[in-house]
């Protein structure tokens, strides 16, 4: 794997960001997203041409440090059919999935919480993808 290089001044994180993890993505239409809450609360996602399916819905875990300071190490291990998923050293979930046969990319997923203006209103679209950096994984 080459360098990956990420922001060095990456902007405040606010109560409604949520960063994480993007695996066994073949595009930008279809992957898998660990996102981290700042209250300590977890959920896993799958993007499947451009549609959301939970894999594991939001809960909290009391392994998961907390508040806007707080850092967190976040290790996943792909497996052809399994996800296990580890913070700050101990195991967070496990749960099976779907490898790509390319093997995929991974990479830092970020969130912000944006107004857009629809007929009637205005909606908050909680996943919008704001950048990040990928690299590429092979089996």
């Amino acid at each position: 794997m080459r360098d990956v290089k990420f922001p060095s001044q990456p902007e405040q994180v606010t109560d409604k960001s949520s960063p994480g993890i993007i695996f066994w993505s073949i595009d930008d239409k279809n992957f898998y997203v660990l996102s981290l809450h700042l209250d300590g609360s977890y959920d896993v996602y799958r993007k499947i041409d451009g549609e959301w399916d939970p894999v594991i819905t939001r809960r909290k875990s009391s392994i998961i440090h907390v508040g806007q300071d707080a850092v967190n190490q976040i290790k996943v291990v792909l497996d052809i059919e399994s996800v296990t998923i580890f913070i700050n050293g101990t195991k967070l979930t496990d749960f099976p999935g779907q490898s790509p046969e390319t093997g995929g990319t991974f990479g830092v997923y970020g969130t912000r919480w944006k107004r857009k203006k629809m007929s009637g209103g205005s909606r908050i679209s909680p996943y919008s993808i704001d950048g990040g950096a990928t690299a590429s994984m092979s089996r």
